[in-house]
């Protein structure tokens, strides 16, 4: 009863009474917080005395209304913020909303002087001299991965040696082609390329040795 006393009816068109728009008790007594509109919840936080529990719910609920909106400006106005410095303008922006909403809010565009703070902590943030980022170092290769690199140049360098003939034959059998096909495009009759692929074995080995 104490509460409904707190209420000022107002006569809508269909002769109904509604209660006072200008009481935050009487929007918080008859609807859930999360209906409230942006002016009610902005009423909430500058009532006089305010109840901070009343005002906790109101800033939870004007977060969760426009906190996405605002990182979605903020990723298209201002596409080369990253992802942290996005949600760091927004931190900034709500702390000024909160601490500026009571003296310095006094329209009924909510959003629009929402924004308008968040473009300016986005301006002022790319303003600031940023830290370059390290670079980390390349990681040292192990000691099975050189040697790798090594031999496989020095393979290089022993096939380039061999007569032209071998190489065609060494280019068939890395390509794991049989010896009929090999002796198709080399024209070599197969029984030769049974000793040139002896002597390939051989001439690598003792390249490879000598290196």
């Amino acid at each position: 009863m104490e509460a409904r006393a707190n209420f000022k009816p107002i006569a809508g068109r269909n002769g109904r009474a509604y209660p006072n728009q200008d009481s935050p008790n009487s929007l918080h007594e008859l609807r859930p917080m999360s209906e409230l509109t942006d002016d009610a919840c902005i009423m909430i936080l500058q009532a006089v005395p305010s109840d901070r529990e009343r005002a906790k719910q109101a800033s939870a609920v004007l977060f969760a209304r426009y906190d996405c909106r605002l990182k979605c400006f903020l990723h298209g106005k201002y596409p080369t913020l990253r992802e942290q410095d996005r949600e760091e303008i927004c931190q900034e922006t709500w702390v000024q909303v909160l601490q500026s909403v009571v003296g310095n809010f006094k329209g009924t565009k909510f959003q629009a002087w929402l924004f308008t703070i968040c473009r300016h902590k986005a301006i002022d943030f790319m303003r600031r001299p940023r830290t370059p980022e390290p670079i980390a170092d390349p990681p040292t290769p192990s000691k099975g991965h050189v040697y790798e690199i090594e031999f496989r140049e020095q393979l290089r360098s022993c096939l380039s040696k061999l007569p032209e003939k071998h190489r065609a034959v060494t280019q068939g059998i890395f390509e794991l082609e049989t010896f009929e096909t090999i002796s198709q495009f080399t024209k070599i009759a197969v029984t030769r390329l049974y000793q040139i692929k002896h002597e390939i074995r051989a001439l690598l080995l003792t390249c490879m040795e000598m290196r």
